[in-house]
């Protein structure tokens, strides 16, 4: 004698509940990668070099301290390098220091950052070039962002540089720094 069965058969067995597998999420790149930035700033505006324009290169490093999960690790700044060329060579610099990401709402985002920087610009002016004082200088500025996508976005950034005369008094007789408004693009690697 065959025994033949059926599934229609076999008892229901009690369903066990198991929840869905965690989600681990994916860090953008530029949340803890390097990031490549190029952009065009109007230079030194204001003042004697102003109506010439810069381009600028730089590259942010990710932070050397923090876990990028932490909430406290947009206090930890990022070490950033760079250059600001001026198109007709009255002032360029070279300049790194640290620089700190807050995120405001969505994939907007507000960075500062402050530094050092080597300018090869004029210490005493004239009619074309600021008077520096030094080509030793400080680097502070500001940028206002987007996250277009995990890889690029885009800022409007404000950069000084400064002998500090003004603020640390420094000492040097002349201080007139230079202010340029501009346009990054960054990748993140």
């Amino acid at each position: 004698m065959q025994i033949v069965a059926f599934a229609a058969d076999l008892a229901p067995s009690t369903p066990v509940y198991s929840p869905p597998p965690a989600v681990v999420p994916v860090a953008a790149a530029w949340q803890n990668g390097f990031e490549l930035r190029v952009g065009g700033f109007a230079h030194a505006i204001g003042s004697a070099e102003k109506n010439t324009g810069d381009v600028s290169v730089g590259l942010v490093l990710p932070s050397l301290f923090a876990d990028q999960q932490s909430w406290w690790a947009m206090l930890v700044p990022r070490p950033y390098v760079g250059a600001m060329i001026n198109i007709p060579h009255r002032s360029d610099s070279f300049r790194g220091g640290a620089l700190w990401r807050f995120p405001i709402w969505g994939a907007w985002f507000a960075e500062g950052f402050f530094g050092g920087a080597y300018d090869d610009g004029s210490i005493n002016g004239d009619a074309r070039h600021n008077a520096l004082g030094s080509h030793v200088l400080f680097n502070a500025g500001g940028s206002l962002g987007y996250h277009i996508d995990q890889h690029w976005s885009i800022l409007a950034t404000f950069d000084h540089l400064s002998n500090g005369k003004i603020a640390f008094g420094t000492g040097f007789s002349r201080n007139v720094g230079l202010n340029d408004w501009g346009l990054q693009v960054s990748y993140a690697f």
